[in-house]
C-alpha cells in the first residue's frame, strides 16, 4: 500500500503544504474547514487506505516533487503515478546501457536489471518509488565517469533527496578530487547545499516521534533473519553487563550502520582504477547496504540491481526467486500465524542468499587477503 501514501503525499505537496508537519491521521481529523482537511476529504479513500497512518511522511523532498507532479498530471491517480515509475524506469534502462558502453561491457548485460521478475513486480505491479532514486543515483556515476566528479556530487545530492542512503556514494565519488583542495572543497559545498535543502523542510515539520524519520531509524525491522540473529546475541551480552533492555535494538543498529559506513570508506580508500571498478565498488556498498538493512522489503533490491550487469553476484540473482516470498507474511499475519514467516519462512529467502554470496566471496578473494573484484568482469 505504500503508493496510497505517494498519492497523499503529492496531493499535500502540490498544495504547497508540508508533508512533513502533519500525519494522514491528523489531516483527516482536521475537519473541512481547513486546508489540510479538505484536502483529505477530496483524497476520498486513500487517506483511510494509508499504511501508518499516524506518522508523518518519510519520503524526503525529491521524491515529493516527483509525487507532486504526478499529481498535477492527473490528481489523485494511480496511472499517472505508474507512468512516472516507468518513464524513470525507462531511464534508467537507458543509464544502464550508456554505463555498460563506457565500461566496454556489451549492451546484453542490461536484460540482468531489464528482464528482471522481481523489478517488474515491484515498479509496474507495486508502483514503488524506487527510481525516482536509482536514475539521478545511476545518473552520478555515469558522470563520474566522464570524469566530471562535480556534476556527479550534484546528481547524487538529488538522489539523497530522494531516499538519503545516496549519501554511503560521497566518498567514493569525491575520492578523484583528493589533489585538488578547491575543487573539493566546492564540490562538498555544494553537496552540503542542497542537503540542507532538503533537511530543512524536514526540520521545520518536527522531528517527533510521529516522525516518519525518527519511527523508521529506531523501530523498523521486517523480512530480516540476519537483524533478529544479531539483536539476540547483543541481549545476551547486554544481559551480562545488566544493560537497559532496549540496549539491544540500539546497539545492534548501531553496529550494522557502522559495518556499512565502514565498507564504504574502505571501498573509497583509493581512487577507482576505471569506470567498471567505479561500478563494482558502488554495487558493493549498495549490496552491503540491502544485506545488512533490519527492513529487507523486495523493493529494496532495487537498489542494487542496476549494479548486476556489471557485479553480477550470485547472491542477488537468487534473491531474485526467494524475496518474492515476503509476500507470504501477509497470510500468515492475517491467520493470527506471523510467527511461522518470521521464525521459519523468513530462513527460506535469506539462508540461499548467504550461501550464495559465500560462493561469491570465494571469486572476490581467492586467497587470503587478496582482492580480486575484477574476476567478475
Amino acid at each position: 500500500d505504500d503508493y496510497q501514501r505517494y498519492l497523499w503525499d503529492g496531493g499535500v505537496t502540490a498544495a504547497g503544504l508540508n508533508p512533513f508537519a502533519i500525519s494522514p491521521k491528523q489531516a483527516d481529523e482536521a475537519g473541512t474547514m481547513t486546508r489540510i482537511g479538505a484536502l483529505a476529504k477530496r483524497s476520498g479513500d486513500i487517506i483511510d487506505r494509508i499504511g501508518h497512518p499516524g506518522l508523518k511522511t518519510i519520503y524526503p523532498p525529491v521524491a515529493q516533487a516527483a509525487f507532486a507532479l504526478a499529481h498535477i498530471v492527473e490528481p489523485w491517480s494511480l496511472i499517472a503515478w505508474k507512468s512516472m515509475v516507468l518513464v524513470l524506469d525507462i531511464a534508467v534502462l537507458a543509464l544502464v546501457l550508456a554505463l555498460l558502453t563506457e565500461v566496454g561491457r556489451a549492451p546484453l548485460w542490461a536484460t540482468l536489471y531489464w528482464w528482471n521478475p522481481l523489478v517488474l513486480k515491484e515498479l509496474s505491479n507495486s508502483g514503488h518509488m524506487e527510481p525516482v532514486l536509482m536514475a539521478p543515483l545511476l545518473l552520478a556515476l555515469l558522470l563520474a565517469i566522464k570524469r566530471r566528479p562535480t556534476a556527479a556530487v550534484a546528481a547524487l545530492a538529488i538522489a539523497a533527496g530522494a531516499k538519503v542512503w545516496p549519501v554511503l556514494l560521497l566518498p567514493l565519488l569525491v575520492r578523484p578530487l583528493q589533489r585538488e583542495p578547491r575543487r573539493l572543497i566546492a564540490a562538498l559545498g555544494m553537496f552540503a547545499a542542497l542537503t540542507a535543502l532538503w533537511v530543512w523542510p524536514i526540520l521545520s515539520g518536527g522531528l517527533d516521534p510521529s516522525s516518519g524519520f525518527v519511527a523508521y531509524a529506531a523501530n523498523w525491522r521486517t523480512n530480516s533473519a540476519l537483524f533478529p540473529t544479531l539483536e539476540r546475541a547483543v541481549a545476551w551480552i547486554g544481559a551480562v553487563l545488566h544493560a537497559p533492555q532496549e540496549w539491544a535494538a540500539r546497539a545492534t543498529r548501531a553496529l550494522l550502520a557502522l559495518c556499512v559506513g565502514s565498507v564504504a570508506l574502505w571501498l573509497a580508500r583509493a581512487p577507482a582504477a576505471d569506470g567498471g571498478d567505479l561500478m563494482r565498488r558502488a554495487g558493493a556498498i549498495a549490496a552491503v547496504l540491502v544485506l545488512l538493512s533490519p527492513a529487507q522489503y523486495p523493493w529494496y533490491a532495487i537498489w542494487f540491481l542496476p549494479f548486476l550487469p556489471f557485479l553480477p553476484l550470485r547472491c542477488f540473482l537468487v534473491l531474485t526467486v526467494t524475496l518474492p516470498v515476503y509476500y507470504a507474511f501477509f497470510h500468515f499475519n492475517a491467520r493470527g500465524h506471523p510467527d511461522i514467516f518470521r521464525n521459519g519462512l523468513v530462513w527460506v529467502i535469506w539462508l540461499p542468499a548467504w550461501i550464495a554470496l559465500w560462493m561469491d566471496l570465494r571469486v572476490w578473494f581467492p586467497r587470503p587477503g587478496v582482492a580480486r573484484m575484477s574476476a567478475l568482469t
